[in-house]
């Protein structure tokens, strides 16, 4: 998956008026200028020791799973308590991201 892959996913994001709530580490900082100054979207950054290659979606009782390797690949679980879960880990590194 690319760079432009990702853009692109966020940009018909915000065709689509979804709201997003995002946390990255320090090292994505030059990469999320443009997506941060989006009226829909919030982000906070954790420190570098944070780096990851994945990115996790929480939707209702949805949860996407994308993997940023060479060959990128995708997985979506549906399941309430799943989706409850991952949504408390997100909440509780809200709190803590700057």
């Amino acid at each position: 998956m690319t760079i432009e892959w990702w853009n692109l996913l966020h940009k018909k994001r915000v065709l689509n008026k979804l709201p997003a709530r995002q946390i990255f580490d320090n090292t994505v900082k030059p990469l999320a200028k443009d997506i941060e100054s989006n009226t829909l979207k919030k982000v906070k950054y954790l420190p570098e020791k944070f780096s990851q290659f994945q990115e996790t979606v929480i939707v209702n009782d949805y949860v996407a799973i994308n993997v940023f390797s060479n060959d990128g690949y995708s997985f979506l679980i549906k399941d309430k308590k799943v989706a409850d879960g991952f949504r408390k880990y997100f909440e509780a590194l809200w709190k803590i991201a700057k």
